[in-house]
Protein backbone atom coordinates (compact mmCIF):
# COMPACT_ATOMS: atom_id res chain seq x y z
CA UNK A 1 0.00 0.00 0.00
CA UNK A 2 0.97 3.56 -1.17
CA UNK A 3 2.77 5.63 1.80
CA UNK A 4 0.36 9.06 1.82
CA UNK A 5 2.24 11.92 1.94
CA UNK A 6 1.90 14.95 4.27
CA UNK A 7 2.55 18.63 3.89
CA UNK A 8 4.46 21.02 6.55
CA UNK A 9 4.82 24.89 5.77
CA UNK A 10 6.43 27.32 7.83
CA UNK A 11 4.34 30.45 8.37
CA UNK A 12 6.56 34.00 7.84
CA UNK A 13 7.65 34.76 4.51
CA UNK A 14 5.99 30.99 2.97
CA UNK A 15 1.94 32.14 3.92
CA UNK A 16 2.06 35.39 5.35
CA UNK A 17 4.36 38.61 4.25
CA UNK A 18 6.64 40.14 6.22
CA UNK A 19 5.69 42.82 8.49
CA UNK A 20 5.98 46.42 7.95
CA UNK A 21 8.59 47.29 10.85
CA UNK A 22 8.62 51.46 9.62
CA UNK A 23 5.41 50.95 9.97
CA UNK A 24 5.57 49.45 12.98
CA UNK A 25 8.28 51.85 14.43
CA UNK A 26 6.19 54.90 13.76
CA UNK A 27 2.94 53.54 15.27
CA UNK A 28 4.76 52.82 18.41
CA UNK A 29 6.24 56.46 18.77
CA UNK A 30 10.02 54.84 19.51
CA UNK A 31 12.57 57.53 21.39
CA UNK A 32 15.37 55.22 19.70
CA UNK A 33 16.51 55.80 16.59
CA UNK A 34 14.88 53.62 13.35
CA UNK A 35 18.46 51.32 13.22
CA UNK A 36 18.27 51.20 17.23
CA UNK A 37 14.52 49.47 16.68
CA UNK A 38 15.40 47.39 14.34
CA UNK A 39 18.41 45.79 16.20
CA UNK A 40 16.33 45.41 19.07
CA UNK A 41 13.88 43.46 16.92
CA UNK A 42 16.02 41.36 14.90
CA UNK A 43 17.99 40.40 18.16
CA UNK A 44 18.30 37.04 19.39
CA UNK A 45 17.17 38.31 22.98
CA UNK A 46 13.89 39.00 21.16
CA UNK A 47 13.91 35.97 19.14
CA UNK A 48 13.51 33.70 21.50
CA UNK A 49 11.47 35.81 24.16
CA UNK A 50 8.77 35.55 21.62
CA UNK A 51 9.35 32.11 20.05
CA UNK A 52 10.76 29.74 22.35
CA UNK A 53 7.89 31.40 24.67
CA UNK A 54 10.63 32.46 27.15
CA UNK A 55 8.58 34.58 28.46
CA UNK A 56 4.51 35.45 28.29
CA UNK A 57 3.15 38.13 25.56
CA UNK A 58 2.70 40.87 28.17
CA UNK A 59 6.12 40.47 29.30
CA UNK A 60 7.24 40.60 26.16
CA UNK A 61 5.69 43.75 25.04
CA UNK A 62 6.02 45.60 28.42
CA UNK A 63 9.69 44.79 27.32
CA UNK A 64 9.82 45.56 23.63
CA UNK A 65 8.21 48.85 24.98
CA UNK A 66 11.30 49.61 28.03
CA UNK A 67 13.77 48.73 25.51
CA UNK A 68 13.10 50.71 22.30
CA UNK A 69 10.86 53.58 24.73
CA UNK A 70 7.61 53.42 23.16
CA UNK A 71 5.12 56.01 24.35
CA UNK A 72 2.26 53.19 23.86
CA UNK A 73 0.59 51.06 26.59
CA UNK A 74 -0.23 47.19 25.75
CA UNK A 75 -3.36 47.61 23.98
CA UNK A 76 -2.07 50.61 21.95
CA UNK A 77 1.15 48.18 21.26
CA UNK A 78 -1.31 45.52 20.26
CA UNK A 79 -3.32 47.24 17.65
CA UNK A 80 -0.39 48.88 16.29
CA UNK A 81 1.17 45.21 15.87
CA UNK A 82 -1.62 44.20 14.10
CA UNK A 83 -1.71 46.89 11.90
CA UNK A 84 1.88 46.42 10.68
CA UNK A 85 0.83 42.78 9.11
CA UNK A 86 0.68 43.12 5.29
CA UNK A 87 -1.37 40.07 4.26
CA UNK A 88 -1.02 36.16 3.00
CA UNK A 89 0.86 34.98 -0.52
CA UNK A 90 -2.13 34.21 -1.83
CA UNK A 91 0.07 31.79 -4.07
CA UNK A 92 0.70 29.45 -0.98
CA UNK A 93 -3.05 29.87 0.64
CA UNK A 94 -4.18 28.78 -3.42
CA UNK A 95 -1.69 25.44 -2.94
CA UNK A 96 -2.54 24.89 1.27
CA UNK A 97 -6.44 25.02 -0.22
CA UNK A 98 -5.84 22.76 -3.11
CA UNK A 99 -3.81 20.09 -1.34
CA UNK A 100 -7.13 20.00 1.70
CA UNK A 101 -9.98 19.76 -1.14
CA UNK A 102 -7.82 16.66 -2.44
CA UNK A 103 -7.85 15.18 1.16
CA UNK A 104 -4.48 15.74 1.79
CA UNK A 105 -2.79 16.27 5.55
CA UNK A 106 -1.54 19.77 6.28
CA UNK A 107 0.30 21.15 8.73
CA UNK A 108 1.54 24.46 10.10
CA UNK A 109 5.64 24.35 11.74
CA UNK A 110 6.42 27.81 12.70
CA UNK A 111 8.80 29.85 14.46
CA UNK A 112 5.57 31.90 15.66
CA UNK A 113 5.07 34.15 19.03
CA UNK A 114 1.79 33.79 21.29
CA UNK A 115 0.99 37.68 19.60
CA UNK A 116 1.39 36.21 16.00
CA UNK A 117 -0.88 33.41 16.48
CA UNK A 118 -3.85 35.05 18.49
CA UNK A 119 -3.50 37.37 15.18
CA UNK A 120 -3.43 34.43 13.12
CA UNK A 121 -6.99 32.78 14.51
CA UNK A 122 -8.46 36.31 13.49
CA UNK A 123 -7.24 36.58 9.87
CA UNK A 124 -6.84 33.32 8.28
CA UNK A 125 -8.80 29.97 8.05
CA UNK A 126 -7.45 28.11 10.41
CA UNK A 127 -9.53 25.03 9.22
CA UNK A 128 -6.76 24.73 6.63
CA UNK A 129 -4.38 22.74 9.21
CA UNK A 130 -4.86 19.54 10.32
CA UNK A 131 -2.83 20.84 13.68
CA UNK A 132 -0.35 23.51 13.95
CA UNK A 133 3.30 23.45 15.62
CA UNK A 134 4.39 26.24 17.41
CA UNK A 135 7.55 26.91 18.92
CA UNK A 136 6.28 29.21 21.69
CA UNK A 137 4.29 25.90 22.57
CA UNK A 138 6.78 23.13 22.08
CA UNK A 139 9.07 25.69 23.86
CA UNK A 140 11.37 24.42 21.08
CA UNK A 141 12.87 26.31 17.77
CA UNK A 142 13.83 25.85 14.19
CA UNK A 143 16.47 24.87 13.17
CA UNK A 144 17.03 22.83 16.81
CA UNK A 145 16.55 19.12 15.65
CA UNK A 146 14.39 18.00 18.49
CA UNK A 147 11.74 20.54 16.97
CA UNK A 148 11.56 18.63 13.72
CA UNK A 149 11.98 14.90 15.40
CA UNK A 150 8.94 15.93 17.78
CA UNK A 151 6.82 16.82 14.57
CA UNK A 152 7.77 13.36 13.22
CA UNK A 153 6.75 11.77 16.44
CA UNK A 154 3.44 13.20 16.85
CA UNK A 155 2.15 12.86 13.00
CA UNK A 156 3.00 9.21 13.32
CA UNK A 157 4.79 9.33 9.97
CA UNK A 158 8.10 7.97 8.59
CA UNK A 159 10.42 11.33 8.38
CA UNK A 160 10.10 10.48 4.44
CA UNK A 161 6.78 11.22 3.84
CA UNK A 162 6.75 14.35 5.09
CA UNK A 163 6.61 17.45 3.03
CA UNK A 164 8.34 20.83 4.26
CA UNK A 165 8.55 24.13 2.91
CA UNK A 166 10.70 26.72 4.74
CA UNK A 167 12.40 30.29 4.18
CA UNK A 168 15.07 29.69 5.98
CA UNK A 169 18.39 27.63 4.43
CA UNK A 170 19.48 26.31 8.01
CA UNK A 171 16.09 25.41 9.05
CA UNK A 172 15.47 23.09 5.57
CA UNK A 173 19.02 21.37 6.12
CA UNK A 174 18.55 20.27 9.74
CA UNK A 175 14.82 19.39 8.12
CA UNK A 176 16.55 16.92 5.27
CA UNK A 177 19.38 15.37 8.20
CA UNK A 178 16.08 14.51 10.04
CA UNK A 179 15.15 13.03 6.66
CA UNK A 180 12.08 15.03 6.03
CA UNK A 181 11.49 16.06 2.03
CA UNK A 182 12.37 19.41 2.52
CA UNK A 183 12.33 22.84 -0.14
CA UNK A 184 13.55 26.16 0.70
CA UNK A 185 11.02 28.85 -0.93
CA UNK A 186 9.26 31.60 -0.31
CA UNK A 187 5.40 32.65 -0.82
CA UNK A 188 6.64 34.52 -4.03
CA UNK A 189 8.27 31.66 -5.79
CA UNK A 190 6.28 28.42 -3.92
CA UNK A 191 4.52 27.82 -7.49
CA UNK A 192 7.88 27.13 -8.86
CA UNK A 193 8.98 24.33 -6.23
CA UNK A 194 9.71 21.44 -8.32
CA UNK A 195 7.85 19.33 -5.99
CA UNK A 196 4.30 20.30 -7.53
CA UNK A 197 5.68 18.76 -11.31
CA UNK A 198 6.56 15.53 -10.11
Amino acid sequence: MKKEKVYVFDYGKVIEKPMDIKKLYKELKSKVTYDEFLDYWTSYENYIDGFKGVITTEEKIKKHIRKCKCEVDIDEYFKAYKNAKTGFYEDTVDIIRKLKNENNKVYLLSNLAEIDYEILKEQFDMNLFDEVFLSYQMHKIKPEKEIFEEVVNKLGKNSKEILFFDDKEKNVEVARKCGIEAYQVTGENIKECSVWKK
